[in-house]
């Protein structure tokens, strides 16, 4: 009997989901899970017809609403003639099933791994993005383009108004939080956060204006929306840790 273990590098719009991990408990054979990355990962793979009940094992577990722009996750896969899957047939007719669907689920690439490989337990590191768009002024009044935001980021990033933002404080005290502390007060609500490790490393946070030419292309943000683009700041935040807690961060990109 020939089984396959399968790495997929995937990227999804995390909004219509409850997480990425799946929720619906039951045996064998598992009940479909359309509201999970995960679920929905598996009900595309069945479409393939594999002989074995396809388990994704997810490298990272994201929160309800977050997106990733490249997680990973590896399946095993038993053909009923026991050949071996083509990763880029894999890819294909998974991405064909999300769009037929309207899924906001992408694969980006598929390879064959060794037996021994695991997305989650090999990760080397995962990082977080948050994106903001900080309107310079007082008040939504006195910033009125603030309601033409680009389509694309709508819902995607954090937008305000303040004249007093100050960028190199943040800067500062970014870099208090690298390195090894007790992240406790930073999580969600958990019921097992008491008996959880709350302790992390941390091994970078990163802050950096982004110019909105790279932000957005020239007809997401025309001339006659604003005039000076020096009423925005665009500031992209990553922070780099090996793992995270529970509703500690927002975007996810596993490597």
């Amino acid at each position: 009997m020939s089984i396959y273990r399968y790495l997929l590098h995937i990227a999804y719009i995390g909004k219509p989901f409850r997480g990425a991990q799946r929720q619906v408990k039951g045996t064998f054979p598992r009940a479909d899970d359309p509201l999970t990355v995960q679920g929905r990962l598996e009900m595309a793979l069945k479409r393939l017809k594999p002989s074995n009940e396809p388990i994704v094992n997810m490298s990272s577990r994201t929160d309800s609403g977050v997106h990733a722009i490249n997680g990973t996750c590896h399946v095993d896969l038993l053909r009923k003639n026991e050949t071996v899957y083509e990763p880029r047939s894999i890819t294909l007719c998974l991405n064909r099933y999300f769009k037929k669907q309207e899924v906001p689920i992408r694969i980006i690439k598929t390879h064959i791994v060794p037996q021994t490989f695991h997305s989650r337990h090999n990760a080397i590191s995962r990082t977080y993005l948050y994106r903001m768009v900080i309107a310079k002024a007082d008040s939504m009044n006195v910033a009125p383009n603030l309601h033409y935001i680009p389509i694309e980021e709508w819902d995607r990033c954090l937008f305000f108004c303040t004249n007093t933002f100050d960028l190199d404080r943040m800067k500062e005290a970014a870099k208090l939080l690298e390195g090894y502390h007790d992240f406790r007060t930073f999580m969600g609500k958990n019921s097992g956060s008491d008996e959880k490790c709350t302790r992390k490393v941390m091994d970078y946070i990163k802050v950096k204006t982004v110019d909105k030419t790279g932000y957005s292309n020239v007809y997401s943000w025309p001339s006659f929306i604003h005039n000076d683009v020096d009423d925005y700041l665009f500031v992209d935040v990553y922070l780099k840790s090996k793992s995270f807690l529970y509703r500690q961060n927002s975007l996810d990109l596993t490597i």
